[in-house]
C-alpha cells in the first residue's frame, strides 16, 4: 500500500498522504476545523490515518514553502502516536514563514486538543534529544 514503506532507519513507517484534490475537498467540506495563528487543522474521523499538507504561494517562495512543509511533516510525525485515526489536512498560514518549529508544534497540539483527537500517553510537548542531555 502507498506510503507504508519503512524509513531509512526502519523504525517508523511513512504516513499515508492525501494526493488528490477531491480528497482534500471532502475533508474541507465534512471535517471539523480549528483556526490558529500559524495553521488551520481539518479532521475527519476514519478507520485509517491519512494526512495532507497545504502551503499557499502567499506564504513565500518555493524554498520557504518546502521548509514549512518539512516542519509540518515533522510535527505530525512526532505527535501521530497520540492522535486518533482519521484524515487530516494541515494548512499553513501566511505568518508561518517567520515562526520557529516549537511554535508549530505547540499550535498543532493545541489544535488537536481542541478537536478532541489528541490522546496523550505522556507529556504533550515535543521532546528534543538535545534538550534532555
Amino acid at each position: 500500500m502507498r506510503g507504508e514503506q519503512k524509513g531509512a532507519i526502519g523504525l517508523q513507517s511513512k504516513p499515508i498522504t492525501l494526493k488528490e484534490s477531491k480528497e482534500f475537498d471532502a475533508i474541507y467540506k465534512h471535517g471539523s476545523k480549528w483556526h490558529g495563528k500559524l495553521l488551520v487543522l481539518f479532521f475527519v474521523k476514519k478507520p485509517q490515518s491519512r494526512v495532507g499538507f497545504t502551503v499557499s504561494k502567499k506564504v513565500g517562495c518555493a524554498v520557504v514553502r518546502n521548509k514549512i512543509r518539512r516542519q509540518l511533516r515533522e510535527v505530525y510525525r512526532a505527535n501521530r502516536a497520540f492522535l486518533c485515526a482519521g484524515d487530516m489536512v494541515i494548512v499553513a498560514k501566511v505568518g508561518a514563514a517567520q515562526s520557529p518549529f516549537m511554535q508549530f508544534n505547540k499550535e498543532f497540539v493545541d489544535a488537536s486538543h481542541y478537536l478532541g483527537i489528541y490522546k496523550p500517553k505522556e507529556s504533550p510537548r515535543f521532546h528534543n534529544i538535545r534538550a534532555r542531555q
